[in-house]
């Protein structure tokens, strides 16, 4: 497969608010959108009668998925319980801006399915940790 971007930024940090020994930090990522490949399924003359081969319609990289950004957060702060235990409570929540752009379509132009959206970044997600 052709999986490539044309450019890529990301950027991330971190932070301990000293006020409150809280822990802050971020992760923004961005891509363009990889190649498109859309195809048709074309028999082919192998020995033996059997397989296809797939004919591309554009040329590699002429047609692209959209550009992708998510952002992903995190909230911590440690605790010393006793004396003795130390327990850090975190929350994260990633894809904070809930985007929804598609990461891949169907791309056999004669099919049934061509062209119908096969894989969509994740929805926004927020996990709590204790440890």
């Amino acid at each position: 497969m052709f999986v490539n971007a044309r450019w890529i930024f990301r950027l991330s940090g971190a932070y301990t608010l000293p006020a409150v020994k809280m822990g802050v930090a971020g992760f923004y990522n961005a891509r363009s959108g990889y190649p498109y490949l859309a195809g048709i399924n074309v028999p082919a003359n192998l020995r033996g009668g059997a397989g296809s081969v797939i004919v591309l319609l554009d040329r590699v990289g002429d047609s692209r998925l959209p550009t992708v950004q998510q952002l992903d957060l995190r909230v911590d702060r440690p605790f010393t319980l006793l004396n003795r235990l130390k327990v850090v409570v975190g929350v994260d929540m990633f894809n904070v801006l809930n985007t929804n752009v598609t990461l891949a379509r169907r791309r056999i132009q004669n099919a049934t399915n061509a062209n119908n959206i096969a894989n969509i970044v994740a929805p926004r997600v927020l996990r709590s940790a204790f440890g």
